[in-house]
């Protein structure tokens, strides 16, 4: 409902209270929604709260109410409770999705975790997902933070062999780790932002600076100008 889409838990907790008091029965539909608030609202523990209600009530959770509780955990950065989440979904006999690996995947690359990042992409195969992009963006993040220049072009050509295109994220991304390894890799960021104007994709204000900041502002215009590029685009969104 509207309440758990806003992430206003006073909201859906208070419609929820009212189902019950008008002698209806909540089904998993209405725990989720509670839980999605919650989720939303970025307050893991009522999430995790709410499903043991649910789990009191007899009621079977579908693998939406488990990767929106996973989701959660996540974002608070409770990983381990993440991944408590997706082994009890198993347990189940539900079949995780490629969003509930992306789920984890996501999890690990906001707290900088490479390897965690990699083995649960590197699972999806082997559970007969094919990961899109999004997981891969998400691992691209990853290797964005650490500066690992290798692994996010390697990644990048991952991405290109697998059929995927790669949209904005995936190219700053890419650029990113260029611009947070130490000293900055300016030839491999050269060459990315060429290989990325040929394939038809224009750079956003952001990724300007990145690359600004990657080659050194005169070296950016003089790229900019030679290839055609603005440099004063608007900002995606806007």
């Amino acid at each position: 409902n509207s309440y758990a889409k806003n992430g206003d838990v006073a909201g859906a907790s208070h419609w929820f209270d009212d189902l019950c008091k008008a002698s209806l029965t909540p089904d998993k539909v209405s725990y989720t929604a509670v839980i999605e608030s919650c989720a939303r609202s970025n307050r893991s523990d009522e999430a995790g709260r709410w499903f043991l209600k649910m789990l009191d009530a007899g009621l079977f959770p579908d693998l939406i109410t488990y990767t929106t509780v996973m989701s959660s955990a996540a974002r608070a950065g409770d990983m381990s409770d993440a991944i408590r989440m997706f082994e009890l979904a198993m347990q189940a006999k539900l079949t995780p999705d490629v969003i509930c690996y992306n789920t984890l995947i996501d999890g690990f690359a906001r707290q900088g975790d490479v390897e965690s990042a990699t083995h649960w992409f590197s699972l999806m195969p082997v559970a007969g997902l094919r990961p899109n992009l999004s997981s891969h963006n998400s691992l691209l993040k990853c290797c964005s933070r650490a500066g690992n220049v290798p692994a996010a072009r390697k990644l990048l050509q991952a991405t290109l062999a697998s059929g995927l295109n790669p949209d904005l994220f995936t190219w700053s991304s890419t650029l990113g780790a260029c611009a947070n390894a130490s000293p900055p890799n300016w030839e491999d960021a050269e060459e990315l932002f060429r290989q990325m104007v040929m394939s038809g994709m224009h750079p956003d204000r952001l990724m300007l600076q990145t690359f600004a900041r990657t080659v050194g502002s005169r070296r950016c215009s003089e790229i900019c100008r030679e290839l055609g590029v603005d440099q004063l685009p608007q900002q995606q969104g806007k």
